[in-house]
């Protein structure tokens, strides 16, 4: 179910799946939503002047609860200049205030992360704390590439002059001593077939590099890095799939 515009409910209201407000909802009673709750930061706005009960709740606009808000397994504040503010208890598993303001009377939360230790998910500990709680499908993905340019055919200069021309650097770069020479490419000036990239290099793209670079007599080595990282979208993914929270021993 989806809220567009400004909508008006003078006693409760239930929503048997998800509920997506993209405008202003105000409730005089109680709102209670099985599945996720859904807001759409500056452009929606959420009143209730009962309590609310939901599956899940993900937040980044104006979200007002008169009396008790529970929050199912999962609450995140994602950043915005508005606030979830709450005139009871707030009940959830787990509460994140990623940038957002979060207030209540009183909290009732399994795993709470504050916003002022939180940091977007880069705050001391805060990854170490999730991977504890959360499966690994529930974290996202940094994935980088670095790549080693371990041969030039022997240094030879034609060899050397096609290298340059499939990865975009100059043959007097490329024909530095020792080899191999380490390409590290950064995300803002890095060159793929001689175009300027902003966005990191994926393994298709390093392996498409790997195999120019070969049929130009040359070499590469590929050394693929991941690490997780705290991800919104993977988080809510693995809630719909009931694969959240790792199990309690």
């Amino acid at each position: 179910m989806e809220v567009g515009q400004s909508v008006f409910v003078p006693g409760d209201l239930k929503v048997a799946g998800d509920f997506d407000v993209a405008g202003t909802l105000v409730v005089l009673g109680n709102l209670s939503v099985a599945g996720l709750l859904t807001d759409r930061g500056p452009d929606s706005s959420v009143i209730v002047l009962g309590n609310v009960a939901v599956g899940a709740l993900r937040t980044s606009g104006e979200f007002r609860v008169g009396g008790q808000l529970d929050g199912g397994d999962v609450v995140v504040g994602h950043y915005n200049d508005n606030s979830l503010v709450v005139g009871g208890r707030l009940k959830t598993r787990l509460l994140i205030e990623d940038e957002h303001d979060v207030r209540a009377q009183s909290l009732e939360v399994e795993h709470h992360y504050p916003m002022n230790t939180f940091r977007q998910g880069q705050g001391k500990g805060v990854l170490a704390s999730l991977k504890k709680v959360l499966t690994a499908g529930a974290l996202g993905k940094d994935e980088s590439v670095e790549v080693t340019l371990a041969d030039t055919g022997g240094r030879s200069p034609e060899v050397v002059a096609r290298i340059a021309a499939i990865t975009g650097f100059p043959a007097p770069y490329l024909d530095q001593k020792p080899p191999p020479l380490w390409l590290q490419f950064p995300e803002t000036m890095r060159k793929t077939l001689g175009t300027m990239r902003t966005a990191p290099m994926d393994r298709a793209e390093a392996e498409a590099i790997a195999a120019a670079v070969a049929e130009a007599g040359g070499r590469v080595e590929l050394k693929f890095n991941a690490r997780a990282v705290y991800s919104e979208a993977s988080l809510f993914a693995a809630w719909r799939q009931g694969k959240l929270f790792k199990a309690k021993k």
